[in-house]
């Protein structure tokens, strides 16, 4: 079973690959409109029906393209909370995963009117003509997180957006991204002479390319999102998307304490489905936006997808010296000087200037703690007995239908996370199966017990999986048990992830003698998974 994260959290734990989205051929807003009952100028939640009752009117439906996955949820959230679930946001979850043209195609897409809002990275409305958001790329100017929020919730961040009205286009607002690092493959990338003809995957954008360029290296536009990268000498990413694509087995290092630029979103909406929408619609969009900002932080700060990397020690986390970063931005000068060729983007330049100045010196990149990450306390009591106590085989069922009764989140609600579950415990390794007739996926591992909690470390995952979850190596799940006689209740432990539907039943020990034939035999692990 892989674990879907909730909302406060980015994609990766479970593997979770989202579908394609296919092209747009839904209602548009305008049609939604008329559907709901609902004219531009009124947001009123129904009207009487003959005998005078009142009739509830059907939520107005925004069809988006969304190209950045859980990043969105905050917002999602908000606007649900601000419109009482009467202004919705509908679309498929991730907009084209992993194509090279993804974000400017989702962008043409809004264009069009095929769909109302996009949310896509600022760095790739460049490609349908608004510089305004250039000054954010302009590389290690925005070097780290707290900067790039202090940015975001300035008075430029509002002008950069309206900049986006010469493409058709109305800003709803702009949220922030992770601060893009360099991380080797063949080499180490610290200073300018480390970037000397090397092939650099980056996500397209033409600041990022020029800026590459000026390094001396060769830019080549990926979409990532697990594409094969072995060919290359490096990439520029964020540590966390590294370890969500399991890139740790190719990259070798990452320059953590390098911030190159950072990869904000702006939502912005079709300018005539905007016009459709009442005033107070309108702000409910731009307030979700606003209030979204502290949460999104927060999914760009979550380090599990990093401790799960930490955990599987392929990578190094390796810092460049001063003398490295002096020479970096000694490198890129002709980038700032290009970009401040354009008189509203030095302006811009300016102020993000003076920003950084009155913030004073703040840590570059994104610091990064192996060892504080994989830390766990050492258990007071025999772990080594207690973990004997419980090896055996175990079964648990479960259907979608009591998840959903039980108050499982939305997320985990999808066909490898239900269904009849068998699991062994073997002197301190573990294996599982699951099965219904949608999926059969498979797990393995080590755990540990002391007689209180459970720690499950995952190895491996795979199987039947039509939605792409399945569980990777180096995720960690932990569980407070309650054991009876041959039962066992597991509960998250506080602060822990982990497989919900893991804590809806008690599993039952069918035998103590622990047996890789109890395993399904429609989807077993790997025949090494006892080590």
């Amino acid at each position: 079973m892989a674990q879907k994260k909730t909302a406060a959290h980015s994609q990766s734990s479970a593997a979770y690959r989202p579908r394609r989205a296919s092209v747009l051929a839904a209602a548009s807003l305008a049609a939604l409109l008329v559907a709901a009952g609902c004219g531009g100028a009124s947001d009123k939640a129904g009207g009487t029906d003959k005998a005078g009752g009142t009739v509830s009117a059907p939520p107005v439906e925004l069809r988006w393209v969304n190209t950045r996955n859980g990043e969105a949820q905050p917002f999602l959230d908000e606007l649900a909370r601000l419109s009482g679930g009467t202004l919705q946001i509908t679309g498929d979850e991730k907009f084209e995963n992993g194509e090279v043209t993804a974000e400017a195609d989702a962008l043409h897409v809004v264009q069009s009117g095929q769909a109302d809002i996009a949310f896509v990275p600022t760095r790739a409305y460049d490609f349908i003509g608004v510089k305004s958001f250039d000054a954010l790329m302009d590389p290690m100017l925005i070097d780290n997180m707290e900067l790039q929020q202090q940015v975001l919730t300035d008075p430029i961040a509002t002008e950069m957006l309206s900049g986006v009205s010469s493409a058709g286009l109305t800003g709803i607002g702009v949220l922030p991204g992770p601060i893009r690092l360099p991380d080797g493959i063949t080499r180490r990338l610290l200073g300018p002479a480390t970037y000397a003809g090397a092939r650099i995957a980056y996500s397209p954008s033409p600041v990022a390319s020029r800026s590459l360029q000026a390094l001396g290296a060769t830019p080549v536009e990926s979409g990532f999102e697990g594409a094969d990268i072995s060919s290359f000498d490096g990439l520029e990413q964020q540590a966390k998307s590294v370890a969500g694509n399991q890139y740790d087995g190719d990259v070798r290092w990452i320059t953590a304490n390098v911030g190159l630029w950072p990869r904000p979103v702006a939502i912005v909406a079709n300018t005539g489905s905007w016009g459709k929408l009442s005033q107070t619609q309108q702000g409910w969009l731009v307030e979700a936006a606003k209030a979204a900002l502290p949460a999104t932080v927060a999914v760009q700060n979550d380090t599990e997808d990093i401790a799960n990397m930490c955990r599987r020690d392929r990578v190094k986390i390796i810092s460049a010296t001063d003398a490295d970063t002096s020479r970096l931005r000694e490198a890129f000068k002709p980038v700032d000087r290009w970009l401040r060729t354009d008189t509203t983007t030095a302006s811009y330049l300016d102020r993000i200037q003076t920003i950084k100045s009155e913030a004073g010196a703040k840590v570059s990149g994104q610091p990064i703690d192996c060892a504080a990450l994989t830390h766990r306390p050492a258990s007071s009591s025999n772990p080594a007995s207690a973990a004997k106590a419980i090896n055996g085989n175990y079964s648990l069922s479960y259907t979608d239908k009591e998840m959903v009764a039980g108050g499982a989140p939305g997320e985990e609600v999808q066909s490898e996370n239900w269904g009849d579950f068998r699991l062994v415990l073997d002197r301190g390794r573990f294996a599982s199966t699951q099965r219904n007739a949608e999926a059969c996926t498979w797990n393995y591992g080590t755990f540990t017990f002391d007689g209180k909690t459970l720690e499950l470390s995952l190895a491996g995952g795979g199987g039947k999986a039509p939605n792409g979850a399945v569980n990777k190596p180096g995720e960690l799940f932990d569980y407070t048990v309650s054991a009876y006689h041959d039962s066992m209740k597991w509960s998250l432990a506080p602060d822990a992830a982990g497989p919900w539907g893991w804590t809806i039943k008690p599993w039952h020990r069918e035998t103590s003698k622990p047996s890789a034939d109890y395993l399904a035999k429609q989807c077993p692990p790997p025949a090494g998974w006892k080590g």
